[in-house]
C-alpha cells in the first residue's frame, strides 16, 4: 500500500499531474491488479483486473465507486472474470456518457448492485441496457452536468449543477 503525506503527492491518471504541480504522476495501467493506494485516512484506490484497460475501485467506509466511468463491456467482463466484482458493492455508478462506446452490462450491474446510478442524457445504449437502467431507477442527468459527490463513508450527497454555472 502506498501512502502519501497531506496535500497532493500522487496524481493518478493521464495528465493528472499537470493539475497539481509538484505531485508525482502515476499511470494506473502500471499498477498491478490488487495494488492499493491510500489517499487519506480510510480513502483507498485499488487497481482492478480489467484486461487491457485499467479500472480502480475508490472506497471510503461503506462508499465504493469505480473509476473511470468509461468501462467498456470487455473491461467489465475482465473485472467479473477476475473475481474482483465479488467484493465490489457499488454505492455509486456513473454510467458512460454519449459517444464513448461503453455502457454498463447486465452482468456487471447484477454483480456490483449499484445503489445509485447516474445516467447521462443523450446516451444511446442497447435497448436491454436502457430497460435495466430504467428498472433500477437510474437518475438521468444532462450529459454536461457537473456532479459533486460528497460522502462521509456512510451517506451520499450529490450536488448537480450545469457546466455553465460557476462554482
Amino acid at each position: 500500500m502506498l501512502t502519501g503525506r497531506r496535500g497532493v503527492d500522487l496524481a493518478v491518471g493521464a495528465g493528472a499531474a499537470a493539475l497539481w504541480p509538484g505531485a508525482q504522476g502515476m499511470d494506473p495501467a502500471q499498477l498491478a491488479p490488487g495494488a492499493a493506494i491510500s489517499l487519506d485516512d480510510g480513502v483507498v484506490l485499488t487497481r482492478l483486473a480489467a484486461g487491457a484497460d485499467w479500472a480502480l475501485a475508490l472506497a471510503y467506509g461503506q462508499f465504493c465507486t469505480v473509476l473511470p466511468a468509461i468501462l467498456k463491456p470487455d473491461a467489465q467482463a475482465a473485472v467479473l472474470a477476475s473475481g474482483d466484482a465479488g467484493n465490489l458493492h457499488l454505492v455509486l455508478l456513473k454510467a458512460p456518457g454519449p459517444d464513448t462506446g461503453a455502457w454498463p452490462t447486465a452482468d456487471f450491474l447484477a454483480a456490483t448492485a449499484p445503489q445509485t446510478i447516474l445516467w447521462p442524457q443523450d446516451t444511446i445504449y442497447p435497448p436491454d441496457v436502457a430497460a435495466l437502467l430504467t428498472g433500477r431507477g437510474a437518475l438521468r442527468l444532462p450529459a454536461d452536468a457537473v456532479v459533486e459527490v460528497i460522502t462521509d463513508g456512510a451517506r451520499l450527497w450529490l450536488l448537480v449543477r450545469s457546466a455553465m454555472e460557476r462554482r
